[in-house]
């Protein structure tokens, strides 16, 4: 279910001058290729030896020119690069002005840019223009094994070295969800304090349930500023939603639950903007905009979060050893669930994670505000460390 090359070797070879290509919303929206769809296209001439480009970084833009150059500086200083990449940018109404500033910084770049315009709406819709920017990159790189799709914000900035780790970790994974790192997180407020305490509490969980192809320093944050996968797993989940929010976790979800590999890498670094004026409503800049006092601030509280984390272990260890006799008999009985309806979970599921997915979130949670939970979380961290020093060989 998850073929794929060993790995990449990246050394930068060459620079190659942009080109522009100009696809219908049609097409770019319902994620099939010109020539699927039987949209018109204007290609850019093309050399007959050139090599399709196997990655793309893909990027929805709306209003943001003054950002743009910023984006388009780190993806030409990119490092260590065997060939170019297709940058794709689908602009969300006619953006004249920025198209122009892209198309001057891109003549000595190692990208060949591709741009496509769709209908502008009154309100601004994240995941139609992010599914617009992706469908550009499946034209661009195609739908082989070998293609990525990588995407961001056009007001972020990628590390140097973003697409060479992107392209690392999506060798041993299907989707990547690369560490977003704010410029400006003293804007945050009460928000950067509720992401320490988030990023706290994923470290527990991955010390009480571990996966083996995720990294250490695996951090719970995901968005659309920083994520990457392989082009068929892309297709073969349909592509992000064109909703106005939440596209991306949405996807990572699914993803999740069809059984492919999802990993949360910080080395595969965005600087993004803490703005709070946001382009799409529930998007980022709402959530910053929209954080309240750390007095009246719920989240869950954090023994029940352990709980979870302790049945997602249990479940993910039975799915391994289900052909053992008794292990589903044994796991339902732990959890208090019938074993046929265990049994049932089991094989529908596509992989542990999915398992563990699918029974572990089955409980209400209490709520607590964050001052309260932080200190329980401090006791919980407190004795797991404990327990682990006296468990150790």
């Amino acid at each position: 279910m998850h073929p794929g090359p060993a790995g990449e070797h990246l050394a930068f070879a060459r620079w190659v001058r942009p080109e522009t290509v100009n696809l219908s919303e049609d097409m770019l929206i319902s994620g099939g290729t010109p020539r699927e769809s039987g949209a018109r296209t204007m290609p850019p001439a093309r050399r007959p030896d050139r090599k399709r480009p196997s990655v793309a970084v893909c990027v929805p833009v709306r209003d943001e020119r003054r950002h743009l150059t910023t984006l388009v500086a780190a993806l030409a200083g990119q490092q260590s690069l065997a060939s170019p990449f297709a940058l794709c940018l689908a602009f969300d109404g006619a953006q004249p002005d920025s198209q122009a500033t892209v198309q001057a910084m891109s003549v000595d770049a190692p990208f060949t840019l591709h741009c496509t315009t769709i209908e502008r709406h009154d309100t601004p819709n994240a995941g139609r223009v992010r599914r617009a920017a992706m469908g550009l990159g499946v034209e661009c790189v195609g739908r082989g094994q070998d293609a990525r799709l990588l995407t961001t914000d056009a007001d972020s900035a990628p590390a140097p070295d973003w697409i060479v780790r992107a392209l690392a970790a999506l060798s041993r994974v299907d989707v990547v969800a690369g560490r977003i790192q704010r410029r400006q997180p003293h804007r945050l407020g009460p928000r950067y304090r509720l992401e320490n305490y988030l990023d706290r509490l994923y470290r527990l969980e991955r010390q009480v349930d571990p996966i083996d192809y995720e990294p250490t320093g695996a951090y719970p944050g995901i968005g659309g500023a920083n994520l990457g996968c392989r082009a068929p797993v892309y297709l073969a989940l349909g592509g992000f939603a064109a909703s106005s929010c939440d596209e991306d976790t949405n996807f990572v979800q699914a993803a999740r639950q069809a059984g492919y590999r999802v990993a949360r890498d910080p080395s595969v670094r965005v600087a993004t903007s803490s703005r709070r004026q946001g382009r799409a409503r529930g998007g980022l800049a709402d959530a910053l905009r929209d954080s309240v006092d750390v007095d009246t601030m719920q989240v869950e509280h954090p023994a029940d979060a352990l709980a979870r984390y302790q049945r997602q272990a249990l479940a993910r260890r039975a799915f391994d050893a289900r052909r053992s006799s008794g292990a589903m008999a044994m796991l339902a009985s732990r959890l208090s669930l019938p074993v046929a309806r265990v049994q049932r979970v089991a094989d529908d599921a596509a992989s542990a994670d999915a398992f563990s997915l699918a029974l572990a979130a089955d409980r209400p949670a209490r709520q607590v505000v964050l001052s309260e939970a932080e200190r329980l979380l401090d006791a919980i961290e407190f004795d797991h460390r404990a327990l682990q020093t006296a468990t150790a060989p």
